[in-house]
């Protein structure tokens, strides 16, 4: 399984990740964060709906109100949509055609 602070999930798409693999990325933050982890499972809080409602909102649905629990999650997501956004620039630099040599 994939983290979202790390491992093979970095570089793929947030939107294509399961409900386990978001899950799996949030007990990544610690043994206090496991109710977080079950919650989302069990919610079916997946790639999807991270990518379509957003990190505080998630957040929110997850009922985290500790503030410390809140802003550590709210870096993990950031770094997730960065990567992603990172991941998707690479796409489409990879996609371009060289420019031809100047004569």
């Amino acid at each position: 399984s994939s983290s979202l602070s790390g491992g093979d999930a970095r570089g793929s798409l947030c939107r294509e990740w399961s409900t386990t693999d978001v899950a799996d990325s949030i007990r990544g933050c610690g043994a206090n964060f496991e109710s977080y982890a079950d919650k989302a499972h069990s919610d079916g809080i997946d790639g999807r709906y991270l990518s379509s409602y957003g990190a505080a909102a998630t957040l929110d649905d997850l009922g985290v109100k500790n503030n410390v629990h809140r802003k550590k999650l709210l870096l993990l997501l950031e770094d997730i949509a960065k990567s992603q956004e990172d991941a998707a620039k690479d796409s489409i630099s990879s996609e371009r055609l060289p420019l031809p040599p100047r004569l």
